[in-house]
């Protein structure tokens, strides 16, 4: 989950998401600093994700699990990833990891925890795999290179999203990969097709998750 405010601001409501992609207009909602607004979209397909009841005054009214409900006679939402959390919520969150869910509960208990649906189009990216085909999809053959990276002069990166703090050595090969803010890549390295998320990419990786725990398939 990403937050952010508007520039110059360091109070006041965040927006946060999830990795799932949307696009359309902007949505806007009542900013109550104790209330979370959620971001839906008319579901796609309740039998595979879990869905939210939205009540005719915008409260969130339930929260379903994937499949059929015959008890369910209105229309089912999807939740796309965003929120817009207010400042007294987001002072009170536990430190993380946490889990959303249970913030959710108690604010539905109270009838602070409302929808907004909104106009555009959703992209499932809950997976590694996923989320490397998105960025992918996104970036269309270019790089996005932060101007806080340091990739060396004589390194080959193509196709490839590097973030703030990465680091790529003389002479790697990197295509096809997303580095999340840290990783390395040493000397001499070959990445293809991974996401880098720690740890530090030595010899030659391809279709892999480079963690601090390891490495893993990309799947």
């Amino acid at each position: 989950m990403v937050g952010s405010r508007p520039p110059g601001r360091s109070s006041g409501p965040a927006r946060c998401w999830s990795a799932t992609r949307t696009s359309g207009p902007s949505w806007t909602s009542p900013r109550s600093p104790e209330s979370i607004t959620l971001a839906l979209l008319p579901h796609p397909d309740p039998l595979r994700w879990s869905a939210v009841e939205l009540g005719p005054d915008g409260q969130i009214s339930n929260f379903l699990s994937p499949g059929p409900r015959s008890t369910v006679h209105g229309p089912r939402f999807l939740f796309t990833g965003f929120q817009l959390i207010g400042e007294r919520v987001l002072a009170a969150l536990p430190r993380p990891p946490f889990e959303m869910k249970p913030v959710w509960d108690d604010l539905r208990a109270a009838g602070r925890l409302r929808g907004v649906v909104v106009a555009g189009s959703w992209r499932e990216a809950g997976s590694p795999a996923a989320y490397l085909a998105l960025v992918q999809e996104l970036l269309g053959g270019e790089n996005y290179l932060h101007d806080q990276a340091e990739v060396a002069q004589d390194a080959a990166v193509r196709s490839c999203a590097v973030a703030a703090g990465c680091v790529v050595g003389e002479g790697a090969r990197v295509s096809g990969s997303v580095l999340l803010s840290g990783a390395v890549v040493e000397p001499g390295a070959r990445v293809d097709r991974c996401v880098v998320a720690g740890g530090r990419a030595t010899g030659e990786l391809a279709d892999a998750v480079l963690l601090p725990s390891g490495r893993h398939p990309l799947r």
